[in-house]
C-alpha cells in the first residue's frame, strides 16, 4: 500500500481548454478518497492522470515516495476498476481473475491462492466457473473488484463503478465496497457524480467543479460547514435553499431580510442570525448576502408554545404551500415566499393543503450565509473549514 499525493496539477488539452486547474490532493495511505461533482467538472480526468492514461500537462504525481509522471501505467503497481467493468467475455470468473497474474510469469500454485483467496473475500466461490453473460450486474462488480484484489496493487481507482447498477443493487456494492476497504486498507481514489454515493463511502470527500477543487474535507465537515455556494448546494439531498436578501441590524441582533415586495400568499422571510456567527458578517451589515437554509433545519411549527418561541426568538418564517411530497415518516414541503420558493423535510403527517400559509421554525445554528454568486464563499464556515477550499 502506499498514499498518492497530487501536487498542483494541470491537464489543458489543445485549444487551451483547461479541464484540470491546479489540483492538489493528499490521499493518505490507506484512506478511501471519493473524488465528486458534476459531469465535466475534472474529476474522471483526475483519476486518469493517477492512472497514467492521461499525460498531465503540469504538477507532480507520487505514488508512495515515487513520482510517477513519466511511469508507464502497467509499472505504476495500481489497479483501475471501470464502469463498464472490462471483463473478458470468453474467460471464466477464475481466468479473468488470473489473467494479469498469468502475464507476469506468477507460479500456477501462487495464482490459484491468490484468486480463491479473492474470490473467498468477494463471495464468488460458487461462480468460478461461469463466464460474465450468466452473471448478475453485481457479480461482474465483484469480479472486476477481484481482479484489482489479486495483484495486491498499492492503490486502488474506481471510475464510477456503481452507476450501471440499479437503484437498489448501488445501495448494496456501497456497504460491500465500504466493507472490503475496512477489511484490505488498501488506498482507494474513488470517482462519482452520486454526492450520496460519495458522502456514504468516503473517509475524504473532494469536490470539485470547473476543474477546480472546491473542498476537500471529512463528509461531516463537508455537509456542517460548506466553504461556498456551490459545495452547499451540491452536497446535501434535497438540495439547500438559497435566498438573496440583505443583512439588517435589530434591537435583538443581526436579521437576514430577504429580497422582494411582500404580497398576499407571498411573504417576506425575515431570521435572525444565530449569536454565534454575529461577530463573523456583523460587517456586511446592510451588503447583499445570500441566505443558505437546509430542508432538514426547519420543523413545522403552526401553533402552540413551539411557534410562540420561534417568533420571539426571530426564527419563525412564513411560505405558501405549494406541493407535498410524502417520504413515509417524512415529507418534503415545497413552499413559496415573495421571491423565491423553499424546501422543507418535515415529519409526515395529515394533510396540508396547497395554498396554505405554513409556519416554519428555523435551527439558526444551522443557517449559512454566502457571498452572492455561483461560487459565493461562505461567511459563516469556520476557518479550518475554509482552509479545506482548494486543498
Amino acid at each position: 500500500m502506499a498514499g498518492v499525493r497530487v501536487s498542483n496539477v494541470w491537464k489543458i488539452y489543445p485549444g487551451g481548454v483547461e479541464a484540470v486547474r491546479d489540483v492538489s490532493i493528499d490521499i493518505e495511505d490507506g484512506s478511501f478518497v471519493v473524488l465528486v461533482g458534476p459531469s465535466g467538472c475534472g474529476k474522471s480526468t483526475t483519476l486518469r492522470m493517477i492512472a497514467g492514461l492521461e499525460e498531465i500537462s503540469r504538477g507532480e504525481i507520487s505514488i508512495g515516495d515515487r513520482v510517477v509522471n513519466g511511469v508507464h501505467p502497467k509499472d505504476r503497481d495500481i489497479a483501475m476498476v471501470f464502469q463498464n467493468y472490462a471483463l473478458y467475455p470468453h474467460m471464466t470468473v477464475y481466468k479473468n481473475m488470473a489473467f494479469a497474474l498469468k502475464l507476469r510469469g506468477m507460479k500456477k500454485a501462487e495464482i490459484d491462492q491468490r484468486v480463491r483467496h479473492a474470490s473467498s473475500i468477494l463471495g464468488l466461490d460458487d461462480y468460478l466457473d461461469r463466464k460474465p453473460k450468466a452473471l448478475s450486474g453485481g457479480q461482474r462488480q465483484r469480479v472486476a473488484l477481484g481482479r484489482c484484489i489479486v495483484r495486491e496493487p498499492k492503490a486502488f481507482l474506481f471510475d464510477e463503478p456503481l452507476s450501471n447498477l440499479d437503484a437498489k443493487l448501488r445501495v448494496s456494492m456501497r456497504g460491500e465496497l465500504k466493507s472490503l476497504h475496512h477489511r484490505l486498507k488498501t488506498t482507494t481514489v474513488y470517482v462519482t457524480h452520486d454526492q450520496e454515493e460519495a458522502m456514504t463511502l468516503g473517509d475524504k470527500v473532494v469536490v470539485m467543479s470547473e476543474g477546480v477543487v472546491q473542498q476537500a474535507d471529512t463528509p461531516f465537515e463537508v455537509y456542517q460547514h460548506p466553504v461556498n455556494r456551490f459545495v452547499a448546494g451540491f452536497i446535501g439531498t434535497p438540495p439547500m435553499n438559497f435566498l438573496d436578501g440583505h443583512l439588517e441590524q435589530s434591537a435583538d441582533g443581526i436579521d437576514f431580510v430577504e429580497d422582494g415586495e411582500e404580497s398576499p400568499g407571498k411573504p417576506v422571510l425575515r431570521v435572525r442570525v444565530h449569536k454565534d456567527h454575529e461577530p463573523m458578517v456583523a460587517g456586511k451589515v446592510g451588503s447583499p448576502v445570500v441566505l443558505g437554509l437546509r430542508p432538514q433545519a426547519m420543523t413545522e411549527a403552526a401553533f402552540g408554545d413551539d411557534h410562540d418561541l420561534a417568533k420571539k426568538e426571530g426564527r419563525l418564517i412564513r411560505a405558501a404551500v405549494d406541493v407535498v411530497e410524502p417520504l413515509g415518516d417524512q415529507m418534503d414541503v415545497h413552499a413559496h415566499t415573495a421571491s423565491t420558493r423553499i424546501t422543507a423535510r418535515i415529519s409526515a403527517h395529515g394533510h396540508m393543503p396547497r395554498g396554505d400559509a405554513a409556519a416554519f421554525a428555523v435551527d439558526t445554528k444551522r443557517l449559512h450565509l454566502f457571498e452572492p454568486g455561483e461560487f459565493g464563499v461562505s461567511l459563516t464556515a469556520p476557518a479550518a473549514s475554509r482552509e479545506t477550499a482548494g486543498a
